[in-house]
């Protein structure tokens, strides 16, 4: 089955929910069996609504495709701003960091809203659109393993 079959419904759903205001999504990376979220939760609804709405409204294309969500999910808070960056990049690597693709190939499942733009992307488009080697061998960042 074809990835991009996958992302296109989730895709779709999570630019519904940036739109609703219950999420504030900043970047997004979807690999062939989880979903990594970074983003700003509304004032309308807890994250577990907003988690049981994405899942919701993902269920029937899944099912299509003979995909299901699990029953629970991870979160993690960050407090600062500062770690917006780094949590990003952490999003954005997964997919480097687990083999699927080379360095030198873009994950067509990384997405961003809004205008925000990362310092690692303009180090990435500098380096001629490859990833550094050096970042894969990075540590994560302190509480990535809940994130």
């Amino acid at each position: 089955m074809d990835h991009a079959q996958i992302a296109a419904p989730i895709k779709a759903t999570l630019d519904e929910l940036a739109c609703s205001g219950d999420f504030a999504l900043i970047a997004a990376t979807l690999m062939p069996d989880h979903l990594h979220l970074l983003g700003t939760l509304g004032h309308r609804l807890a994250l577990s609504r907003v988690i049981g709405k994405l899942k919701s409204l993902t269920r029937t294309p899944l099912a299509e495709m003979d995909r299901r969500w699990q029953e629970n999910y991870y979160d993690h808070r960050l407090r600062e701003a500062t770690f917006c960056e780094i949590f990003a990049r952490y999003l954005f690597l997964n997919p480097y960091r687990t083999g699927l693709l080379p360095l030198t190939e873009c994950w067509p499942h990384w997405w961003r809203w809004g205008d925000v733009r990362f310092e690692f992307e303009a180090l990435i488009e500098g380096n001629g659109h490859r990833v550094p080697a050096p970042w894969i061998g990075e540590p994560d960042p302190e509480g990535a393993a809940d994130f």
